[in-house]
């Protein structure tokens, strides 16, 4: 078996099927386009609020409340 390359299609989807030898091993790697995903605004909102965290290590959650003679 030498290195190749084979498509398999698997109901609509078509898997591209990669594979060598190295080392003494037989190595395969399926591989398909990703499918764009479909993200619903709560998702969104939760990408969002992880990009801004990321981006300011200080960044929080929270709230403040001052109570008056407690």
């Amino acid at each position: 078996i030498g290195p190749g390359k084979k498509n398999i299609p698997i109901g609509k989807s078509k898997i591209q099927l990669v594979y060598w030898a190295e080392i003494g091993y037989h190595l395969s790697l399926a591989l398909r386009p990703e499918a764009p995903s479909q993200s619903n605004p709560e998702e969104r909102i939760l990408e969002e609020t992880r990009l801004a965290m990321q981006a300011d290590p200080d960044w929080g959650v929270g709230c403040k409340t001052q109570r008056h003679g407690a």
